[in-house]
């Protein structure tokens, strides 16, 4: 046990706005960390967290409003905590970053594309580096996250320290829960571009549907606090129409899952060699255990190789009570990035 297990110490939170690459014109970056620590293990790296598909970096992973930091909203304050250096990353569309000009008339538009998915981490670890001083950092995505992170760390081998993957699709050819509903009708190995606009539109009850029918309702508020629930959905919404809130999201991010299902590989994971920790939740609603699986027969080259389970965590396992899951997520993360 070290000393200081009992202390916690104060966090601090600074937003940043970078330049992107145009057309993007600023990026949102949070950075948290804690005041000091005496703990002489702390991990050597920042560690750099990538949102999903859906809502931002914030909402999914820093939830302040109504003390709910202290209650299991804010995985990036308990890294903090653990004496890790942590930054969020909003990719251009998301939140307080900007948004380009997509031309929604035009149905083949795609918003959010792997490419400027790429475009926008390289621009924000290029300047995470620079203003920690840091020759790597440690990069974590998540659902679609771990998608454009995994992307991101094929190109970036000597930059990084270590990949994290939760809860990601892989490009291998298995069913997917949303397949049927993104394919066309007469094909279904191709996408419908009509299903989804170039931004979708998701009211409060919309983006925790899939989340809660992940859990049975004998099991919903013993494995999530409900006041988290609520704060997420707060937090979630964007944008406002008709006088009511809404998440306003990119979608181009939905085609590239699709093809991922059917086995399209936008990266090889044989190309990441570095130490990689894979982590999913037993009751995810996104990824499958197959995704996993490929994923470990491909990464030949990675350094190190660690694929979790946690059998009770969600899509969310962030979110979770701590003994359903959480404080192992957490538990995994820290220890995985303090090389032990």
């Amino acid at each position: 046990m070290h000393a200081d297990d009992d202390f916690t110490p104060t966090v601090i939170r600074k937003d940043h706005f970078i330049a992107g690459v145009k057309p993007c014109t600023y990026l949102h970056i949070r950075e948290v960390k804690a005041l000091y620590s005496s703990r002489a293990d702390l991990p050597l790296y920042p560690l750099v967290l990538v949102h999903g598909g859906a809502a931002g970096g914030i909402a999914c992973f820093d939830l302040t409003e109504n003390g709910l930091n202290k209650r299991g909203g804010s995985l990036a304050e308990d890294l903090a905590n653990k004496g890790i250096h942590v930054f969020i990353v909003n990719l251009r569309c998301f939140e307080q970053s900007s948004c380009p000009h997509y031309d929604t008339t035009d149905k083949t538009t795609e918003s959010v594309t792997l490419k400027e998915a790429f475009e926008d981490l390289t621009i924000a670890h290029r300047w995470i580096r620079k203003y920690t001083n840091s020759r790597k950092t440690s990069l974590l995505g998540w659902g679609t996250g771990g998608h454009w992170a995994g992307y991101f760390a094929t190109k970036n081998n000597k930059r990084l320290a270590h990949f994290i993957s939760i809860n990601a699709l892989y490009g291998v050819a298995a069913p997917w829960i949303y397949k049927q509903s993104f394919a066309l009708k007469n094909d279904t190995t191709k996408y419908n571009e009509a299903v989804l606009p170039i931004f979708m539109i998701r009211d409060q009850d919309a983006v925790i549907k899939n989340w809660m029918t992940s859990l049975p309702d004998s099991l919903a508020t013993r494995s999530v606090d409900p006041e988290i629930i609520r704060g997420y959905q707060h937090a979630a919404m964007n944008t406002v129409i008709n006088g009511k809130p809404y998440m306003k999201a990119p979608s181009g991010s939905f085609r590239e899952s699709f093809y991922q299902s059917n086995g399209f590989k936008y990266w090889d994971a044989k190309d990441i060699k570095l130490p990689i920790l894979l982590m999913r939740g037993g009751r995810d609603f996104w990824s499958r255990p197959i995704d996993n699986q490929a994923f470990q027969q491909d990464a030949k080259h990675a350094s190190r190789l660690l694929s979790v389970t946690i059998e009770e965590a969600t899509h969310f396992p962030f979110f979770a009570r701590s003994d359903r899951g959480r404080d192992e997520f957490i538990r995994r993360i820290v220890d995985f990035v303090s090389n032990k």
